[in-house]
C-alpha cells in the first residue's frame, strides 16, 4: 500500500511539471498577442499641415497664367461710372474700395463692361503695346493716368468726360464726341479722325503743325489749329506734304489741335 501512493505522487508530480513546460506565463501571452498601435498625437505629428492653398505652379513646375496676363488689345464700355487707368507691375481690375470687379477675356481682348455707377480702378503692365483700344463711355468718366500704348485708338463720348494724357498712337485714332468733353496728349502716329457734335475735343500733340496733312468740316462751331481759326459754315483741305492726315468734322461744338515739341 505505502509503494502504491509512493507510485502514484510521482506520476502526479511529472503530470504537474509536464504541464508547466508546454503552457506559457499569462504574461507572456498578453506581451505577445498586443497589437502595436500609435496615439493620435503620434499620428497628427507625422501628417503634414494643409493649408488650404492651392500651388500657382503647374505639373511640371511652369508658372500658371491667367487669360487677363494675355491679352492684346482692351475694349470698355461705361454707362455712368467712373475708370481711371494706371501703370505698375502686374494687370488688375478693382473698384476703388478694393472689391474685385467683373472682367472677360475674349480671342486675345480685355473687355470690361459697367453699366452701374462706380469707381473702376484698370492698372495695366507698365511698356506693354496694344493693338487696339477702344472706350466707349456714356454719361461716364475716363482718366489714363500715365503712358498708354496702342497701335489704334477709338474714343466714343456721349455726355462724359474722357481725360487721356501722354498717349502713343502708332497707326491712327478714332475720336467721337457727342456732348462731352474729350482732352488727349500725346503721340497720335497715322490718321486722326476727330468729329464733335456738340462738345469739345481738345489735343496736344507732339510734333508741328505741318505733319499732317488737314480735312476740315465746320457747320456752326469752330476748329483751331495751331494759330488757324476756322469757324461758320467751312470746308477745306490743307495739304502740307505729310504722311498723316486730320479729319475735324464740327457741328456745334469745338476742336482745339496744338503742337509741342
Amino acid at each position: 500500500m505505502r509503494k502504491f501512493s509512493i507510485l502514484f505522487l510521482c506520476i502526479s508530480l511529472t503530470l504537474a511539471l509536464t504541464a508547466c513546460k508546454e503552457t506559457p506565463a499569462a504574461s507572456e501571452t498578453t506581451e505577445a498577442s498586443e497589437p502595436v498601435t500609435s496615439t493620435a498625437a503620434e499620428t497628427e505629428a507625422d501628417t503634414p499641415e494643409s493649408t488650404g492653398a492651392t500651388s500657382p505652379e503647374t505639373t511640371d513646375g511652369t508658372q500658371q497664367t491667367s487669360a487677363a496676363d494675355t491679352f492684346t488689345g482692351i475694349d470698355v464700355e461705361l454707362t455712368t461710372g467712373t475708370l481711371t487707368i494706371r501703370f505698375g507691375s502686374a494687370f488688375s481690375l478693382t473698384y476703388e474700395d478694393g472689391r474685385a470687379a467683373a472682367y472677360s477675356v475674349t480671342d486675345g481682348t480685355l473687355y470690361i463692361a459697367d453699366p452701374a455707377a462706380g469707381k473702376l480702378v484698370l492698372t495695366l503692365p507698365e511698356g506693354a503695346c496694344y493693338d487696339a483700344t477702344a472706350f466707349r463711355i456714356g454719361q461716364g468718366h475716363l482718366y489714363v493716368e500715365g503712358s498708354l500704348q496702342t497701335s489704334r485708338l477709338t474714343l466714343e463720348l456721349g455726355q462724359g468726360e474722357a481725360k487721356l494724357e501722354a498717349v502713343s498712337v502708332l497707326e491712327g485714332c478714332e475720336i467721337n464726341v457727342t456732348r462731352g468733353s474729350a482732352y488727349l496728349s500725346g503721340t497720335l502716329g497715322g490718321e486722326v479722325d476727330a468729329q464733335c457734335t456738340e462738345g469739345h475735343i481738345q489735343l496736344q500733340v507732339s510734333g508741328q503743325q505741318t505733319d499732317y496733312n488737314y480735312a476740315l468740316e465746320v457747320s456752326s462751331g469752330n476748329i483751331a489749329i495751331g494759330s488757324s481759326n476756322y469757324s461758320g459754315l467751312v470746308s477745306k483741305s490743307v495739304d502740307s506734304g505729310a504722311g498723316s492726315t486730320m479729319r475735324l468734322s464740327c457741328q456745334y461744338g469745338d476742336i482745339a489741335v496744338q503742337f509741342r515739341n
